[in-house]
């Protein structure tokens, strides 16, 4: 949600939760990805990304958490 300033007309994102959480496998991340990790920052003050994986997953989870964090 979007709120304009009366003052100066600027928008400022309102922060409607103070965690957030998303769940995936990221298998590869992509531009979806962003998206949604984008949209729940501009409504989250924290947020945590689970990266879903298996043990013997090719890319790792620890891969893809790593390039989830670039």
């Amino acid at each position: 949600m979007h709120i304009q300033d009366g003052v100066s007309g600027m928008c400022q994102n309102k922060v409607e939760f103070v965690n957030g959480i998303l769940f995936g496998k990221f298998l590869p991340p992509h531009l979806g990805h962003v998206h949604c990790i984008e949209t729940a920052l501009q409504h989250c003050a924290r947020m945590f990304i689970v990266v879903c994986s298996t043990k013997n997953a090719i890319p790792s989870g620890r891969d893809r958490a790593k390039w989830i964090q670039q």
